[in-house]
């Protein structure tokens, strides 16, 4: 069973998803884990692309892909 360490983002209104991409800037790791052919988004429980608007209260998950 996967456990989900769920964290708090604050963003600024009318956000989109692209942003969160940002996490990418925290180091080799984060470059690695966060990379386009290593993981979806979804939010809300539907995935989603990075053009994505993000309301207040969006549910964002990241969902590994198959490698």
């Amino acid at each position: 069973m996967n456990e989900h360490n769920p964290i708090e983002i604050n963003l600024h209104q009318k956000s989109r998803l692209l942003e969160i991409s940002v996490l990418r800037q925290r180091g080799m790791r984060w470059k690695r884990n966060f990379a386009d052919d290593a993981i979806q988004f979804t939010v809300n429980k539907e995935f989603a692309e990075l053009f994505t608007i993000l309301e207040q209260g969006d549910e964002i998950a990241l969902i590994p892909k198959a490698r």
